[in-house]
Parts: structure tokens; C-alpha cells; sequence
């Protein structure tokens, strides 16, 4: 069996997630043409599966300098060098995957969360609206781009990704409902409020975590503040400050004092 024959075995185990077996497989192929650069790549991911992000940085190496043309190898390897915290390389090897495959929308989201991590605001932003644009399908990059056209201020473009995730994937986990009930419901521009809305979104966040998550219940509390019903907004600030672990108790007491004294703003911030 040759090293092309070992590859495709390979990639056969890891479409059905036998990463050990793919593992073996692209070290045999490797060990039978070192000069054959697919098969870092595969064992790249593989390590990337397994948690062992400096491996697959040193055999993404290999593929790049063996192929300078795999893009996945660049994707790959600015994916490892994201998790172990080298964002500004990780950005440049996204622009060289970009630059290989412009069409490839999870490169510019994940380029996206680099800029995100290193708080490049803007230039996030323009990766997750390139992300919507090739692929407006996928919900989470219009998420992470209203969370961070939110942060930015720009609160009706905000509102129309954080609804158009929800409308193509009414499966999403519980933050999402959660971060866009936190901005109909607090929102500076009062034009952008809607508390009924909110209070809606907020229960389904609530229900997703079992009622039993700080954060969604202190949403929940906001909502009815929001609509000026600070009875519902005690009661379920309170819930909040009881489901609150210690580094979150006392942004949460603080709020529940603030209803307590019928004070509708609950100050800027994430929930």
C-alpha cells in the first residue's frame, strides 16, 4: 500500500471521527513520502481534534512548507495558533487562507473572532458581514456579528442579525436569546427597546438553562424593569442573585437594589 492509498484511508477514519486510526494512517503515509504534504495536513486536524494544538501548529508547518497553495493548512493552522492565544498570527494566516480561497466564509469569521479576541472592533466587523454575505445561511456569524455591531453602537443593524439567527436556526443555544433580549430590553436609544419582546426572549433563554442560571434571570428581571413592572423585576432579580456563583454576586445585588428603589437603568455593560 503507498503513501496515497495510507492518505485516503485516513481521511476515511477521520470522516468518521476514528482519530486514532486516522492518526496512524497519516504517519504511515508520511513515513512512506515525507515529501507528500497532505497527509500533515490531515494529521494536523487530527491533532487539532485531540487537544494538541502545538502538534498540529509543527505538522501544519510541514504541510505549508512542503504546499504553500493549502489553504486548509493555513485555516488550520491559524485555527491552533487562535486557541493557544497567538491571535496576531493567527490573523495573518487567515489573510494567507483567504487569500488562497476567498470564497470561504469560515475563514473570515474566524479571522473575525481573532480580531474580536485582540479588540479590533471595526476590522471584526467587516469579517462576520464578509462571513454573512458567503454564507447568509449560517446563524452564527450573524450572532457574533450583532453581538458586535451591539458593542459598537449600531443597534437596528444589531437587531436584524441577532433576528435573522434566530429565524434561520430557532435551535440556538440559550446566550443568544439571552444577548438580544439584554439589548431590547437596555438598549440607550430608547427607539430600539421593545420589553415585551424581550421579556418573551429572555423566558426561552431561561427555560434553556433550567431557570437556574444567573444570567438569563438577571435578563429576564431587566425586561420587566424595562416595561416598568418592577414587582416582576424584584422577583426575578432576586432568583438571579441566588442562582449568582461569587464573581457575579454582587453586579447582581447591586441591580436588584436598583429595582428595589424603581430604577428602570440598569447601567451600561453585558448582562
Amino acid at each position: 500500500m503507498d503513501a496515497i492509498e495510507h492518505f485516503n484511508r485516513g481521511l476515511r477514519h477521520y470522516d468518521a471521527c476514528r482519530f486514532d486510526e486516522a492518526l496512524s494512517e497519516f504517519t504511515l503515509a508520511i513515513q512512506l513520502a515525507p515529501d507528500y504534504s497532505d497527509p500533515y495536513t490531515g494529521r494536523g486536524f487530527v491533532h487539532s481534534v485531540n487537544g494538541d494544538y502545538r502538534q498540529a501548529v509543527s505538522d501544519f508547518n510541514s504541510a505549508i512548507r512542503l504546499n504553500p497553495a493549502d489553504a486548509a493548512a493555513w485555516k488550520g493552522r491559524a485555527d491552533a495558533r487562535q486557541i493557544l492565544g497567538q491571535f496576531d498570527e493567527a490573523i495573518r494566516d487567515y489573510g494567507e487562507a483567504i487569500r488562497l480561497d476567498p470564497d470561504g466564509a469560515g475563514h473570515f469569521h474566524r479571522r473575525g473572532d481573532a480580531h474580536s479576541a485582540l479588540g479590533n472592533l471595526p476590522q471584526a466587523i467587516e469579517d462576520y458581514r464578509q462571513a454573512t454575505a458567503l454564507n447568509p445561511a449560517n446563524p452564527t456569524s450573524h450572532y457574533f456579528l450583532a453581538s458586535s455591531l451591539a458593542r459598537a453602537k449600531s443597534y437596528a443593524e444589531a437587531i436584524h442579525h441577532y433576528a435573522e439567527a434566530l429565524r434561520i436556526d430557532p435551535d440556538l443555544d440559550a446566550e443568544v436569546y439571552a444577548f438580544y433580549a439584554w439589548l431590547l430590553a437596555t438598549c440607550p436609544e430608547a427607539d430600539f427597546r421593545d420589553p415585551d419582546q424581550a421579556i418573551q426572549l429572555a423566558r426561552i433563554a431561561c427555560e434553556l438553562t433550567d431557570w437556574s442560571e444567573d444570567r438569563p434571570l438577571g435578563i429576564l428581571a431587566a425586561a420587566y424593569a424595562a416595561k416598568g413592572d418592577f414587582s416582576n423585576a424584584v422577583t426575578w432579580q432576586t432568583k438571579a442573585l441566588e442562582a449568582a456563583y461569587e464573581d457575579r454576586a454582587e453586579l447582581q445585588h447591586h441591580r436588584l437594589e436598583r429595582y428595589r428603589s424603581a430604577i428602570a437603568d440598569v447601567g451600561p455593560g453585558e448582562p
